[in-house]
């Protein structure tokens, strides 16, 4: 008769060796996810910075133009004040604009290509609001089209009040200390 030998179990090593794997492949696809999503919103708030400086880029440029003439706010009828609601880039009538700065797609949008900025100048519909009261709408893009399902846009508005009288200057450093009048 033969006599069989008990043999050990081994079985629990290899099921420990999968087990320290499978937690390994777990932590690298977690700090994988989190790196790309990291990456991801990197990007957008890059984009959303760069949309929101040229909606500044473009406000500064209307308010260039209305300071120096070249656009004539006084042409703004203020018994046609038609720029209720929200949204005066669909309701104002009455309005000078929209002005659109477009460089095209020869260039990548990082350098200076697409979209750039869009602005309008309106008379706000406020009641009791002086006759030389206006407002700079104006929205920065970062995309090629205003379609486009990648576009980034920031929006700024400005009110302007044009005198007739010169103004004082006052620079003031950031503790609002007067620097110089």
């Amino acid at each position: 008769m033969r006599q069989t030998k008990t043999r050990r179990p081994r079985g629990w090593m290899m099921l420990a060796v999968i087990f320290v794997l499978l937690a390994l492949s777990l932590a690298v696809t977690a700090f994988y996810t989190q790196a790309e999503d990291h990456a991801y919103l990197g990007t957008a708030m890059n984009a959303h910075s760069l949309a929101a400086v040229r909606a500044e880029q473009g406000a500064q440029d209307a308010l260039a133009r209305v300071r120096s003439g070249a656009l004539m706010v006084e042409t703004l009828n203020a018994s046609t004040v038609t720029c209720g609601g929200p949204d005066p880039w669909t309701t104002c009538t009455n309005m000078l604009g929209p002005v659109t700065v477009d460089n095209g797609p020869t260039l990548d949008v990082r350098e200076g290509g697409g979209l750039q900025y869009r602005y309008i100048v309106y008379r706000p519909s406020d009641v009791g609001a002086p006759a030389n009261l206006y407002t700079i709408r104006a929205i920065g893009f970062v995309g090629y089209s205003p379609t486009s399902a990648s576009l980034y846009t920031s929006e700024v508005e400005l009110t302007v009040q044009k005198g007739t009288t010169s103004g004082t200057l006052r620079t003031q450093d950031d503790y609002g200390n007067v620097v110089s009048n």
